[in-house]
């Protein structure tokens, strides 16, 4: 099967804006959009944009769509705003400052090689350009072990319909908290994603408080912290 321009450009689209819409819409509905494995897809959404790169340019089709025209202009805008979701969601920072910016930069190259006018060409580039320091500046802060949340407990309630879970949230020189979040055990799980209820926090405790804490479920709605009832809804 012939692949087209249209279709790679529409493909690297639609994976750009998968995560940040999906994230979007659920956290608007009050719940929480969540990949599987966060790694692999930043190392597919990398080789995929390298694809995309090395078929522009063995490909002899030229771009004469004027929704390819638009899509394009958009697509290094897309892959910052991809890049900026996948640096929050992910657990592993370091391969996401790696694959991400490959994403943006094989972005630029297709966006530049095809469009037309030039002033479409050039505002498509140096628009998310400009973002390109702040968010360096943010995964820069993101690898450094200045804050770091650690799941110290995990307290089902009698049924399972909940589940309290106890971080330690370490902020280095600023000292740190200890959470208390209720979640919902029930979860719709997809082939590569999972939508669950946001998490609830209950409780913003003292850092180390943990180590002291004395938290059980009185019922399947009443959770009990240092004697203390907080009712589940």
């Amino acid at each position: 099967m012939k692949i087209s321009l249209s279709s790679v450009v529409r493909t690297l689209a639609a994976l750009n804006l998968f995560l940040p819409v999906c994230t979007a819409v659920c956290f608007i509905f009050g719940y929480r959009f969540s990949l599987f494995n966060y790694t692999v897809c930043s190392i597919i959404l990398g080789v995929i944009s390298v694809a995309g790169v090395v078929f522009s340019f063995i490909t002899k089709e030229k771009n004469s769509k004027k929704s390819d025209t638009a899509m394009l202009a958009l697509l290094p805008l897309l892959s910052v705003i991809n890049w900026t979701v996948y640096l929050f969601k992910s657990p592993d920072k370091t391969v996401v400052t790696v694959c991400l910016p490959i994403c943006f930069v094989c972005a630029i190259i297709i966006s530049i090689k095809y469009i037309k006018p030039t002033i479409l060409k050039i505002a498509s580039v140096v628009t998310p350009s400009l973002a390109l320091f702040p968010i360096t500046f943010i995964s820069f802060l993101l690898l450094l072990p200045v804050a770091k949340n650690t799941v110290v407990k995990t307290v089902p309630s009698p049924n399972g319909t909940y589940c309290a879970e106890v971080t330690d949230s370490d902020q280095g020189a600023l000292g740190g908290d200890t959470l208390v979040h209720i979640h919902e055990t029930k979860k719709l799980d997809f082939l590569i994603f999972n939508i669950a209820k946001a998490p609830n926090r209950i409780y913003t405790g003292d850092w180390k408080e943990h180590e002291t804490m004395r938290i059980y479920w009185k019922n399947e709605h009443s959770l009990m912290i240092n004697e203390n009832e907080y009712t589940i809804e």
